[in-house]
């Protein structure tokens, strides 16, 4: 993993498999309370990323994967709850053609493009990018269990 951040208190307590999407604050730019730093361990290299994210594991019903265009790809495909459809189509309007990074267990995974809304699958998410095997099998086999945990309220 390149880069990683967070609060580790707060991973502690949180289950392993959570996908998050963090919208991307631009270069020169350290976005305050906002923002979240990703640090790249081998280099001084920082990225600053929006701490709240624009959606996460909490709004995957259920995930499953699929072989994506080119060899080393897959594509993460979440079933969407009522929130994360309205999220996701919000997202799509407002983040249209803009790249976000995609975190798992808050670490910094790849970025990835926000498709424009005629592009968009209304009822799913889906994530074309380079997923690690391990990855894919941890966040499927905990996709549901994290959605209870973390809809609890």
């Amino acid at each position: 993993m390149p880069f990683s951040g967070g609060d580790a208190a707060a991973e502690k307590d949180m289950p392993p498999g959570i996908v998050s999407l963090h919208q991307v604050f631009p270069d020169g730019s350290d976005g305050g309370r906002l923002a979240m730093p990703l640090t790249h361990p081998g280099t001084s290299r920082t990225l600053y990323v929006r701490k709240i994210p624009v959606l996460s594991s909490r709004e995957f019903k259920k995930v499953s994967f699929e072989d994506g265009a080119m060899d080393d790809t897959q594509v993460l495909v979440a079933e969407l709850d009522r929130r994360g459809r309205m999220r996701w189509m919000q997202t799509c309007v407002e983040l249209s053609n803009t790249y976000i990074a995609v975190l798992v267990d808050s670490k910094y995974q790849f970025m990835w493009r926000i498709p424009r809304p005629a592009e968009a699958d209304e009822e799913n998410l889906r994530i074309h990018g380079p997923w690690d095997a391990e990855l894919t099998d941890a966040i499927r086999a905990r996709a549901a269990e994290n959605y209870r945990r973390l809809n609890k309220n």
